[in-house]
C-alpha cells in the first residue's frame, strides 16, 4: 500500500479576487475558484477566516488547500480598485435588469448581466416542461374561466408595478366555502412562476408564519406574485378564526411592502409586489368589527373576489370531455405538475427588453389600458378610494393584454371580460363608497358615454350598443343617462339596497316593471326602441 499526497496548488488552482461596486456605493469581492464564483460584501472579510470561507461555502465555492486560503486573504488585503458593476443585493428589478428568486437574470441585449449578491433559493422559481406545454395544457384549457384567468394576469401584473410607479402595493382574497377551486386558482397562479403542486418547496407560501418570517418571505417575492395559503392561519385566536385586527395589520403592510426597523437593524428595506391570498370568510366581513374608515382603507388594499357557491365555484360552465369539474380540475393538476415556471421567465425577457428599448412607449401603452378599463366601469376620478381600486385592477387588464400580445397567453385569453367579472364581484360584495349622484355623473363623464340627439339618431349595432354601453339624451326637457342592461347591471351590483335610498328615488327614471328597472327609449337610428337602467342626470357639485 502507497502513501500519495495531493498535487500541490499551481497558479491556475489559485482563487482570482476582482473588486467591484454597486451603484449604492457598496464594495463587493468576487472569489472565482475552480469554475466556481462567489460574490460578497467587502465588509465580510473582516471578519475571521472561518466565517469567509464558510460563506464561500455557502456559494458552493469550497477552498480547502492552505496556499489557496493564503492567496484568498492576500488578494483580499491588496484590493485598491472597485470597478463599477451592476449588483443585486436581492431579487427583483435593478437598474433596467430583473433577478428573480431562484438567481435567473434578465438582462437587455448586448448588456454584461447583473451579478448577484444574494444566495438564491433555487426551488422558488425552478421550471419544468416547456412554454408551449403550459400554454397548451394549463392556460388555453382556462380560457372563459374569469376567476383563474384573473388570477394569473395578477401575476404577470406584479413586475409591472415598478414600470407604473405604483407607491403601493395591492392584493387579491379568494374568499368561499371548501371545495370550490380557490388552492386550485392559487397553484394556477404559482405555475406560472414556479413549482405549482409541491406543499413544502413549491412557489406557494403559507400564512402559518410569523411577523418576522413575513417580513423575510416579502424579500423572495420583490416585484414578483406573492401568493400565501391559509389566511385562516394569521393571527388566529384559540378558535382557529383570524383576528380581524392582525388581518388588518397585514393588510397595511403588505401594501406598504415595508419592514419594520429593529434595534439591531434600524433601516427599513421596501418591496414591490402584488399578493393573493384565500379564506374561507371575506376581509370586508371580517373588518365589520374595525372602525369604518380604517375598514374601508383595508379593503381597498387587500380585494375580495368571493366565490360562487354553485358547483362551478371559482370556474366556468364545464368544459367539454370532463364529466364533473373534479374531473377538470384534477386534469389541470395533472398538468400543473408537469407544466410550470416557464410562462414568467419568457414574459420578463419581453418586459426589461421593451422597457430598454423605449420605456416611454412602453408605459404610455400600459396606462392606456388602465385608462381604458376605468372608462369601462366608470369611475368618480375625485374619489381616490375608486381610482385606486380601478387602477389596480385596471393594471392586472394591461398585463394581461401585454402577456397575450407576447404569446405568453393564449390568443382567445378574455383580459377584459376577466377583469370586469373580478371587479363586478368586488363591487358587489363590498359596499360602495361612492354617492348615487357622484357615480351617474362619473359614467356621464367616460370617454365612451354617447350622447345622442333624437333629430340625428346614428345606426348602431348590437354589439356597437353594448360597447358604449351608456347614452345621453334629452327626453321631455330631462337629461337621461341610459345604460344598456349588461352595462347597468356591471355598475350597479348593490341596485336592491340602492332601491329604497332618497336619491335613488328623486333620480330613477325606469320603474315601469316595478323593480325600478325597464326603461324604453329610442337611441339608434335602426331600432325603434331599446331597454335601458335609466337615471335623471344630476347638477354637477363643481
Amino acid at each position: 500500500m502507497s502513501n500519495s499526497k495531493a498535487a500541490p496548488e499551481t497558479e491556475q488552482d489559485l482563487p482570482v479576487v476582482t473588486g467591484l461596486i454597486d451603484s449604492n456605493g457598496t464594495q463587493w469581492v468576487l472569489t472565482e475558484y475552480k469554475e466556481k464564483s462567489a460574490l460578497l460584501p467587502y465588509g465580510e472579510f473582516v471578519s475571521g477566516r472561518q466565517h469567509i470561507l464558510s460563506a464561500l461555502r455557502r456559494h458552493n465555492v469550497i477552498i480547502i488547500a492552505k496556499v489557496a486560503k493564503d492567496s484568498l486573504i492576500e488578494q483580499v488585503e491588496a484590493l485598491e480598485e472597485f470597478s463599477p458593476r451592476v449588483i443585486f443585493s436581492r431579487p427583483g428589478w435593478g437598474h433596467g435588469q430583473f433577478a428573480t428568486a431562484s438567481g435567473k437574470v434578465f438582462a437587455p441585449a448586448q448588456v454584461a448581466k447583473g451579478l448577484l449578491g444574494f444566495e438564491p433559493n433555487p426551488v422558488k422559481c425552478a421550471r419544468k416542461g416547456t412554454h408551449s406545454g403550459w400554454l397548451q395544457q394549463v392556460a388555453t384549457p382556462l380560457v372563459g374561466h374569469h376567476i383563474p384567468c384573473f388570477a394569473i394576469m395578477a401575476c404577470f401584473a406584479a413586475p409591472m408595478l415598478d414600470l407604473v410607479g405604483r407607491a403601493d402595493n395591492f392584493g387579491f382574497e379568494l374568499s368561499g366555502a371548501g371545495g370550490k377551486g380557490k388552492s386550485t386558482t392559487q397553484r394556477l397562479m404559482a405555475s406560472v412562476v414556479g413549482p405549482a403542486m409541491e406543499k413544502d418547496r413549491g412557489y406557494i407560501t403559507t400564512f402559518n408564519m410569523t411577523h418576522v418570517a413575513l417580513e423575510k418571505a416579502m424579500r423572495w417575492h420583490a416585484d414578483m406574485p406573492f401568493i400565501i395559503d391559509e389566511a385562516n392561519l394569521f393571527g388566529s385566536g384559540t378558535g382557529g378564526r383570524a383576528d380581524h385586527r392582525a388581518m388588518r395589520d397585514f393588510s397595511f403592510q403588505m401594501s406598504s411592502g415595508t419592514t419594520k426597523g429593529r434595534y439591531d437593524n434600524p433601516n427599513q428595506e421596501g418591496y414591490r409586489f402584488i399578493f393573493l391570498t384565500s379564506a374561507n370568510e371575506p376581509f370586508h366581513e371580517l373588518l365589520g368589527q374595525a372602525h369604518r374608515d380604517t375598514a374601508n382603507a383595508a379593503s381597498d388594499r387587500l380585494m375580495s373576489v368571493v366565490i360562487p357557491e354553485g358547483d362551478a365555484g371559482a370556474f366556468g360552465p364545464l368544459p367539454e370531455g370532463y364529466g364533473s369539474y373534479r374531473e377538470f380540475t384534477l386534469a389541470l393538476e395533472t398538468a400543473m405538475a408537469a407544466q410550470y415556471g416557464t410562462a414568467m421567465p419568457k414574459f420578463l425577457w419581453g418586459l426589461v427588453r421593451d422597457r430598454a428599448q423605449d420605456e416611454a412607449k412602453l408605459l404610455g401603452k400600459c396606462r392606456r389600458l388602465i385608462d381604458t378599463f376605468k372608462q369601462q366601469v366608470g369611475i368618480n376620478e375625485n374619489n381616490g378610494s375608486d381610482v385606486r381600486v380601478a387602477e389596480a385592477f385596471g393594471l392586472v387588464f394591461a398585463a394581461g393584454v401585454y402577456a397575450r400580445h407576447k404569446g405568453i397567453l393564449p390568443a382567445n385569453f378574455d383580459c377584459l371580460g376577466a377583469a370586469l367579472y373580478c371587479y363586478t364581484n368586488f363591487r358587489t360584495t363590498v359596499p360602495v363608497r361612492q354617492s348615487l349622484p357622484e357615480r351617474i355623473l362619473a359614467i356621464a363623464a367616460r370617454p365612451a358615454t354617447l350622447t345622442v340627439d333624437r333629430t340625428a339618431l346614428p345606426t348602431l349595432s348590437a354589439d356597437e350598443m353594448e360597447s358604449i354601453g351608456a347614452f345621453i339624451r334629452l327626453v321631455k326637457g330631462e337629461t337621461l343617462l341610459l345604460m344598456t342592461p349588461s352595462f347597468g347591471n356591471r355598475m350597479f351590483p348593490d341596485w336592491l339596497s340602492l332601491k329604497n335610498t332618497p336619491d335613488f328615488r328623486a333620480l330613477n327614471k325606469a320603474d315601469k316593471d316595478a323593480r325600478g328597472r325597464g326603461y324604453h327609449c329610442r337611441v339608434r337610428a335602426n331600432s325603434s326602441t331599446d331597454w335601458f337602467y335609466a337615471f335623471k342626470l344630476p347638477a354637477d357639485p363643481s
